[in-house]
């Protein structure tokens, strides 16, 4: 999702460009997302804390999105010890 966004956003390049970009500059990039765009949601959505949030309503939108956009158990090392304590959900 990230290369796509970077392709559409500012020029296209190869995948291979992409995982050679240097970090820093890939962290300003990744960093100026707008709100407008569906990356930054989905970055949003994995990162808030939703026992922070006190309408239920919005608590219950958050925690949907959580659900739906967390990063499948598939994608860790089976020695990862913080995904198997998670239960595979991050």
């Amino acid at each position: 999702m990230a290369y796509a966004f970077y392709c559409a956003r500012y020029r296209d390049i190869s995948y291979q460009e992409f995982l050679d970009l240097p970090l820093t500059e890939f962290n300003m990039k990744l960093a100026s997302i707008p709100e407008s765009e569906p990356l930054y949601i989905v970055m949003k959505s994995r990162a808030i804390k939703t026992g922070t949030i006190k309408d239920k309503q919005e608590r219950k939108y958050w925690e949907t999105l959580k659900r739906e956009n967390r990063i499948p158990y598939a994608f860790y090392h089976r020695n990862d010890t913080t995904a198997v304590n998670l239960g595979g959900i991050i």
